[in-house]
């Protein structure tokens, strides 16, 4: 059966069930904001869910996987991984192929609920301890900034583990030093608060105004909403404004800062054609141009053109596999834009494989300060020990060009994606950031404690000094959440030049 089809099928029956989403008492209830997701066409027990729309999309089961699954919208269904999600533009999830995703789906378990099927929500599912415990995460004290010699502020964006929303921290780059935390106030507050608490995308971080900013469409608006809104958050204060974009529609499939430009280089796409726009903070938008995707990943350039990893002086860049569903053939997808730097009357694109030796697909990239080549946040290659290969990706900063080995200019020690605390396996973002000479990142740092796993793990800042070489790496001080790192999802990191 065609893909609509199914999907059509499963929202007629769901509407017409007085049960709820499947033929079963134990089915949830989808509220007007959310879509009945069913494993098949009227499948009874405990075999749907409810998909978000202002951030996830039904994907039917696929491949090995026997559940249909609420998948981030900026991703797409892909039959390798974890949870079976691929973000063609950054790692999201365990790319390999993983034994979970055969677990026998027949049975009601947490399990299957909260990592198979929604496998993007971090939200605390008790609502009594949300309401006790918040007190004490709102309240935990902020140690006295330390007098040193750091020369760059750090500033991030978590989700609550116990409560919805957002919350902006302040801190020393050097020492990890919390100096102020925020809730996400204004329009971006109000806006996050339609995801209830699930993980939103990495937010772009513009370093000269010092704010995030995100394009994004407003589901509840209609059937078919197109209209895009220009959050900018300032995580100073954890203020934020809403601006209307003219010029630009449809929902944002990829988008970077380009610091270059000062605008947000922002993709959408159809089934055949995929559309570039630039957005300044006043919400004006600058049309890139359009380049036609073609018809396969595996043989079209474009396919995933809209999916962008890094934009610099109207170039966007793509570092990801060009067959993403299956997780083969890694590359590097550069387009120059129309109207940017480097781009002529209409985009052109271009694949070149990509080789880093004994590292894997980059958490993030960009653009080296040289002009030549990249830096990123990049997985060293498990090895074939058992050992090695139950634990997670060990991440490094490397510097890479096309065509030449990488240098690991920083080892990062003990630095992780975040990993999900039911299949252990990557599931969440990390990134990096760049200013003042210095290369930064933010990654988890597991601590094993057998009593209460997971809630020793510690977000993390790891500082580079490109010109000295210096490496520094510090815990946040306090944590984000009491309960461990996993149970808060990176949202936002951003540095600043002294």
């Amino acid at each position: 059966m065609q893909p609509f089809l199914w999907f059509a099928l499963l929202t007629t029956l769901a509407s017409a069930s007085e049960q709820g989403c499947g033929a079963s008492p134990s089915a949830p209830i989808c509220e007007k904001d959310s879509t009945c997701c069913m494993d098949s066409p009227g499948c009874k027990g405990y075999c749907s869910e409810c998909c978000l729309n202002q951030l996830t999309m039904c994907v039917e089961p696929r491949g090995q996987y026997t559940t249909s699954t609420c998948c981030p919208k900026w991703t797409i269904g892909c039959t390798t991984g974890s949870v079976g999600c691929c973000d063609p533009a950054r790692p999201w999830q365990e790319h390999s192929t993983s034994q979970l995703a055969k677990h026998d789906i027949d049975v009601e378990d947490d399990f299957v609920r909260h990592v198979l099927k929604q496998p993007n929500l971090r939200r605390h599912s008790n609502l009594e301890a949300q309401q006790s415990l918040a007190v004490l995460e709102e309240e935990e004290p902020l140690p006295v900034p330390p007098t040193g010699t750091a020369n760059a502020s750090g500033y991030a964006i978590f989700t609550r583990a116990l409560i919805d929303g957002l919350s902006a921290y302040t801190f020393d780059a050097a020492t990890g030093a919390v100096i102020a935390k925020h809730p996400i106030t204004g329009p971006a507050g109000t806006y996050f608060g339609l995801y209830y608490g699930q993980a939103p995308r990495v937010l772009p971080w513009d370093p000269n105004s010092k704010l995030f900013y995100l394009a994004d469409v407003d589901a509840a608006a209609s059937a078919n909403a197109t209209a895009i809104t220009l959050y900018a958050i300032n995580p100073a204060d954890g203020s934020s404004t809403a601006t209307p974009v003219s010029g630009c529609e449809g929902f944002p499939m990829g988008m970077s800062w380009d610091e270059a430009l000062g605008m947000l280089i922002v993709a959408t796409q159809t089934p055949s054609t995929v559309t570039f726009c630039a957005i300044d903070p006043s919400g004006t938008s600058k049309s890139m141009g359009s380049l036609p995707r073609g018809s396969s990943e595996s043989t079209d350039t474009s396919y995933y053109a809209a999916y962008i990893s890094h934009a610099q002086a109207g170039v966007a860049v793509r570092v990801g596999h060009k067959i993403v569903t299956e997780g083969k053939e890694l590359g590097v997808s550069t387009v120059k834009l129309s109207g940017g730097a480097n781009g002529g009357s209409s985009p052109t694109a271009t694949w070149t494989p990509l080789d880093l030796g004994s590292h894997d697909l980059p958490a993030a990239t960009r653009a080296h300060p040289s002009g030549k080549g990249f830096l990123g946040l990049a997985p060293r290659k498990k090895t074939t020990s058992a050992a090695d290969a139950a634990t997670p990706y060990s991440l490094d900063m490397i510097a890479w060009e096309l065509g030449a080995a990488p240098r690991v200019i920083g080892n990062l020690t003990n630095s992780y994606p975040p990993q999900s605390p039911m299949t252990h396996s990557p599931l969440g973002y990390v990134t990096d950031a760049f200013a003042g000479g210095k290369y930064a990142s933010m990654t988890v740092s597991p601590h094993p404690f057998p009593i209460l796993p997971g809630t020793k793990d510690k977000w993390v800042v790891s500082t580079l000094d490109l010109e000295t070489g210096k490496l520094t790496q510090a815990p946040l001080k306090p944590q984000p959440s009491i309960e461990g790192a996993e149970t808060v999802s990176l949202a936002g990191f951003g540095l600043v030049a002294a």
